[in-house]
């Protein structure tokens, strides 16, 4: 009789241990899509681009064949200047940047300059904060009936190889980020049915799927700066914490990810 009780507290026991595992696992499932979950960089506000800053910078890319006065002029779009911020506050490596992504001429940016890699390719992996290889482990798609948002999708990625980073970054590490589509909500016009929408790349980015990812802060950032923000009905909270994953608009295969892997090698 004594040795049943003793079995079953011991499994009792067991089984609240688990119960209290699992509600904890829960637990943080919920909080690593929360941006107060991470705190890798410091909360200073929604940043800002001053009228210099974005004369000086919108100069600099004419001067170095990045982009054209005319395009400049036409597109108009604090977002692209922003982006660019980190080469002036050394934010980045400044000689890479110098080597591979300036000509002093306009710039065929769809001609291989390292192995496989083009002008677009290079400047995702010499602009981002960090590049790595991992797994897409949750997504979230935010429904709001009260708030129009841009960003519609959260997505969870667990680090497997820190290839390059700005900051503390290594195995096992999360990182948030938002994507544009998901559900249309407060955007959706009085009377109309609200709408789904998938952005570009969606499959490279399941849940389950395992890559190489260029994960940048300022990609994400220039969205606050942009027409879309301070001229439009979306009301995004600005996350310090949170990243975009860069892409391009030519799928990344299996010649092009391993030599994204040899350029990190070799000069970060």
């Amino acid at each position: 009789m004594k040795q049943s009780l003793v079995i079953t507290a011991t499994l009792i026991a067991i089984f609240l241990f688990a119960s209290g595992q699992c509600k904890k696992e829960d637990g943080e499932k919920l909080a690593y899509f929360d941006c107060d979950y991470y705190s890798y960089f410091p909360n200073e506000g929604i940043p800002t681009l001053t009228p210099e800053d974005s004369t000086e910078i919108a100069e600099f890319l004419v001067k170095s064949g990045i982009y054209t006065k005319r395009y400049l002029e036409w597109e108009n779009y604090g977002g692209t200047m922003y982006y660019f911020m980190p080469y002036f506050k050394n934010k980045i490596d400044t000689m890479l940047f110098n080597r591979y992504l300036i000509s002093g001429e306009p710039i065929d940016k769809q001609k291989p300059i390292f192995k496989s890699l083009n002008w677009f390719d290079l400047c995702n992996l010499i602009m981002s904060e960090a590049v790595f290889t991992g797994t897409v482990v949750d997504r979230q798609y935010i429904r709001d009936s009260t708030k129009c948002l841009w960003f519609g999708i959260k997505n969870v990625y667990r680090v497997e190889e820190v290839l390059h980073s700005y900051f503390p970054l290594k195995k096992g590490s999360y990182l948030l980020e938002s994507r544009t589509g998901g559900y249309s909500g407060a955007c959706t016009p009085s009377g109309q049915e609200e709408i789904f929408t998938y952005e570009t790349h969606q499959e490279s980015y399941s849940v389950g799927n395992k890559a190489l990812f260029v994960a940048s802060s300022q990609g994400y950032a220039r969205f606050f700066m942009g027409r879309r923000y301070l001229t439009g009905n979306f009301n995004d909270e600005y996350c310090p914490n949170m990243f975009t994953m860069l892409t391009n608009s030519n799928s990344w295969n299996h010649e092009k990810t391993k030599d994204m892997k040899q350029f990190c090698k070799q000069n970060f």
